[in-house]
């Protein structure tokens, strides 16, 4: 079973993408670095580099401001 990323929700590919890890309340998870880096004090949105827009609301959810990510990814062309 692949494992999805704890912030994004995407797939955490592992030996293709640098995936962190940790143990939360007995869990163990795993987030993109680029995602988990976001959550941190002065970290940036993974998809815009924002330092400003990443907000983390009452309910867990991760979000940028600015341009919508993780629900907005402009890394995926329309086809």
């Amino acid at each position: 079973m692949q494992k999805l990323c704890e912030i994004c929700k995407k797939p955490a590919i592992k030996y293709e993408q640098t995936i962190s890890r940790w143990s939360e309340k007995g869990k163990d998870c795993a987030a993109h670095f680029e995602c988990e880096r976001a959550t941190h004090i002065n970290g940036c949105c993974p998809q815009c580099k924002s330092e400003t827009g990443v907000k983390i609301i009452r309910n867990g959810d991760i979000y940028c401001e600015d341009c919508g990510w993780p629900d907005e990814d402009f890394a995926l062309e329309d086809t």
